[in-house]
């Protein structure tokens, strides 16, 4: 039984390190694009709807999801026109026509997204709360072993 703790905390362990390096992987890769980037503005013109279906026991949950697509002049001037793969369910985030804040690379105008928190951060909220979590869960295995 002790064995089987031990090996279990040593799995858990090998998680929460996978976790933590995948977490400053996406955190690094983040925020070197975001110092590389060029900031300017654009207006949503559009949205591309998906609808999801989703069976729950006896009926099913339709959610109907908004990726915003807008538009932009880059730094030569060139209107660019991005469709986002960062969308919102049953009601769309922005306004056809609303302004926002773009930022894109220097290297490829079309790699191009709109400078919201949550787009940009929440994978490494999600991934940083992971890693939270498994380390805990390690911590408590491994302080009852002992």
């Amino acid at each position: 039984m002790q064995r089987e703790k031990s090996k279990a905390a040593k799995v858990l362990l090998i998680i929460s390190i996978v976790f933590l390096a995948i977490t400053l992987c996406v955190t690094y890769y983040r925020y070197a694009k975001i110092q590389r980037a060029i900031f300017t503005t654009g207006k949503i013109v559009g949205f591309t709807e998906k609808i999801e279906e989703k069976k729950e026991k006896k009926r099913t949950k339709t959610t109907t999801f908004y990726y915003p697509e807008f538009e932009f002049k880059d730094k030569a001037g060139k209107l660019i026109n991005v469709k986002s793969n960062a969308g919102k369910g049953n009601s769309p985030a922005y306004n056809i026509g609303e302004e926002i804040e773009i930022m894109y690379s220097p290297d490829n105008s079309s790699d191009a997204q709109i400078n919201d928190f949550s787009s940009l951060w929440l994978p490494t909220f999600v991934l940083g709360a992971f890693t939270l979590i498994f380390s805990f869960v390690t911590y408590v295995v491994r302080k009852k072993q002992y």
